[in-house]
């Protein structure tokens, strides 16, 4: 990016969403012990935050899991209450305008493609702007360029 020629700005793009939930685990004694109570907990938090941090999700469970069956096995516990809450907010980050610094662009291509590098002297420039492009688009390679990001909340 040209960073003398670009901003961020705010940008309305969704409402503000506030899911709140809270749910009691009762620690009931069973053959398997603790584990079943342990697992009942990051099972449940482990739904409440799904679509919201899924990426981390198996994560999270298996943390909450073995917190919950330390403290099971450590102490007596009648119960587990479950707190969650995620919130959306509506204004995303934009990069607008969005100008792409030339040489840059050209240096990003060539250390992430080095093998299929982009030449900047005439003959090549004007091999490439008269090239046949029958490749279709999302068969060819490629850079990514994040131009703006949302943002969201979340306690467990």
């Amino acid at each position: 990016l040209d960073y003398t020629n670009c901003e961020v700005q705010k940008f309305p793009l969704a409402y503000d969403s506030l899911n709140f939930d809270v749910q009691y685990v009762r620690n009931e004694e069973n053959k398997e012990g603790a584990s079943s109570h342990a697992r009942q907990v990051a099972s449940m938090v482990a739904g409440a935050t799904s679509g919201y941090m899924s990426r981390s999700n198996s994560v999270r469970a298996t943390n909450i899991n073995n917190n919950v069956l330390k403290q099971t096995t450590s102490h007596t516990i009648e119960g587990t209450v479950v707190i969650t809450a995620n919130a959306t907010h509506k204004n995303a980050d934009i990069i607008s305008p969005f100008v792409i610094d030339p040489i840059k662009a050209v240096t990003a291509w060539n250390s992430t493609y080095s093998d299929d590098e982009i030449k900047t002297d005439p003959a090549s420039i004007m091999k490439a702007a008269l090239d046949n492009y029958k490749t279709k688009p999302a068969d060819k390679k490629c850079l990514n360029i994040l131009s703006g990001c949302t943002r969201g909340s979340s306690f467990v």
